[in-house]
């Protein structure tokens, strides 16, 4: 095959060409129509692909297509995939790459067989996708169901989603002739690029003798992200479990399997392998994803390498169209009111048509929207029925809540959780004023930051990294409650929001919202919400001034892949 060419227009980034950034994850939620990503990790991939395209340089994105999306949990059903039918990425602008007519193939060998993947890609600007697909015809049945769905329950074909998307994905760059000059690999579901990288080196180096040799010369090439404290971020095993898996690969390339099992093992977790750790030992620079997170970092792993670059959004795609046609800070009281207003009848439309709910389009509308764990603590605020009750017919004006998001199939925390949210729903005492919206997705997503008032944050403080969602409903005028967790200890809320305590969380949400949230929300001076109004204007402006793609890809440029 012809040699692949990734370049820029944009002088500002001629270096690169051809030595293009090559970013691995897991998940890429770009298009609406393939929702191959299960949370915020895929939409911040799709935001910072659609921003590296945008500003002219070379990156590329390898990743899985999973021709089911993911397994979420629908009460009273068994699993339920995310999209009943196939998903076709040809339907979303993608294309099969082929060489000389025939499908372009790359082989990862596991165990005593090879697994072939073809690839999906599509161009976005200078930024390139590629997506690994296993279900051709010349798998068997096991192998072809490897990119059914993301973050397969069963333990072995994690796995191999894992090394096919590592290892396939070293593979098929360095076949198309792209040589990144950075490999950004983001959890550790992306570790064995790493080892690959190193493999090939030791094929280009035959005087290699050693897996740590090879890793300390390609790791200067080699950053990461980590994207949680949680330990959700990779896989663990013995050194049996999967060592008919991969010992047979590295013996062919003269590696060590040994060697390569002590790289990610730890004596405190029972000798057990984390891909994780050896992630962390492979890279020489990585980061968290906001300050306050590497500080946990820091506290779980007082050794842990990471500093804190804190998440963005892409503002091209997050700031609704209706929004008023100039900085945050230029805009109007009555302007900003008026555009939460449309924008909330629109939310509550919504509400209607999915759930045939009747909500009050002129009430304080509070949205609480993630996916379902119990760290994020969405029951937090149903904590006390009857005060909550008494907050939503307040003296001042009424109050009501919308939740939505998906609990993954194989967490069985977060299907509880979802399944005690939908008994509180029902509640007579409720009715008309909280209410679940089902079916979340990128479109969905549109239509709750851009219509709540208020975006509710409860994470236990400390297990939320970033919360980029909120962010993106900063960007349209929605105003921040939420525990001080991720990005939101950064900022000064006295004029853009209200923080919660880490202690007593629940008494201090009720407090704040009867004695501070809803009386701002209907106080007004002479017939306009001035106050709500300049909370909008400060909250979406410090929103659009630094919480952005723009900023942390420069970030990622200056601190991450090349610094002085």
């Amino acid at each position: 095959m012809e040699k692949y060419i990734v370049e820029s227009k944009n002088g500002k980034f001629a270096y690169l060409n051809n030595s293009p950034i090559a970013y691995f994850c897991t998940e890429f939620g770009v298009e609406e129509s393939l929702p191959i990503f299960a949370g915020g990790l895929g939409i911040l991939a799709g935001d910072l692909l659609l921003e590296a395209g945008k500003q002219g340089l070379p990156f590329v994105g390898v990743g899985l297509f999973y021709h089911y999306s993911f397994a979420i949990h629908v009460p009273g059903q068994d699993v339920v995939l995310n999209g009943e039918e196939k998903l076709d990425p040809a339907k979303a602008g993608f294309s099969i790459l082929k060489d000389a007519g025939e499908d372009f193939l790359i082989g990862v060998e596991v165990g005593e067989r090879i697994i072939y993947a073809r690839t999906w890609t599509k161009v976005y600007g200078s930024a390139h996708l590629f997506l690994l697909d296993t279900d051709i015809e010349i798998n068997n049945k096991e192998d072809r169901d490897i990119t059914g769905y993301l973050y397969h329950h069963n333990m072995e074909a994690k796995l191999l989603q894992e090394l096919v998307l590592g290892i396939g994905g070293v593979k098929l760059l360095r076949r198309l002739g792209i040589v990144p000059s950075i490999y950004h690999l983001n959890e550790g579901h992306t570790s064995f690029a790493a080892l690959a990288i190193a493999v090939e080196y030791t094929h280009d180096h035959p005087e290699t003798h050693s897996l740590a040799s090879a890793i300390d010369e390609v790791k200067k090439n080699i950053v990461a992200s980590k994207h949680t404290v949680l330990p959700a971020s990779g896989v663990f095993f013995s050194k049996e479990q999967f060592s008919g898996v991969l010992d047979k690969y590295l013996d062919r390339h003269n590696v060590d399997y040994n060697e390569f099992f002590v790289m990610g093992k730890s004596d405190t977790d029972g000798g057990w392998f984390s891909s994780t750790r050896f992630l962390i030992q492979s890279i020489i620079r990585g980061n968290a994803v906001s300050i306050l997170h590497a500080a946990f970092e820091k506290k779980v792993h007082p050794h842990s390498p990471l500093f804190g670059i804190t998440n963005g959004v892409n503002v091209d795609r997050w700031r609704s169209k209706d929004w008023p046609n100039s900085p945050a800070k230029e805009a109007t009281d009555e302007i900003l009111l008026a555009f939460k207003t449309k924008k909330r009848k629109e939310l509550i439309d919504l509400v209607r048509q999915k759930t045939g709910a009747e909500l009050d389009p002129n009430a304080m509308t509070i949205v609480w929207a993630r996916r379902f764990a119990p760290y994020k603590r969405p029951d937090l605020i149903f904590s006390d029925l009857e005060r909550l009750v008494n907050i939503f017919e307040s003296k001042e004006g009424p109050m009501q809540i919308i939740l939505a998001g998906n609990a993954s199939y194989d967490n069985e925390e977060g299907k509880v959780l979802l399944d005690k949210i939908l008994g509180l729903i029902f509640d007579p005492r409720l009715k008309g004023r909280a209410v679940y919206l089902p079916g979340y997705s990128i479109d969905m997503a549109h239509v709750l930051i851009e219509g709540a008032d208020v975006w509710l944050n409860t994470p236990i403080r400390g297990k939320e990294a970033c919360a980029t969602s909120g962010m993106k409903a900063a960007l349209n005028g929605t105003l921040q409650l939420s525990t001080s967790d991720g990005w939101i200890e950064e900022v000064e809320w006295a004029d853009k929001g209200w923080v919660l305590p880490a202690e007593d969380t629940a008494n201090n949400l009720y407090e704040i919202l009867e004695k501070e949230v809803v009386p701002a929300f209907y106080r007004k001076s002479e017939g306009v919400a001035m106050e709500w109004a300049s909370k909008m204007r400060n909250m979406a402006d410090r929103a659009e001034s630094y919480y952005t793609t723009d900023r942390m890809l420069n970030e990622y440029l200056e601190k991450l892949y090349f610094p002085k």
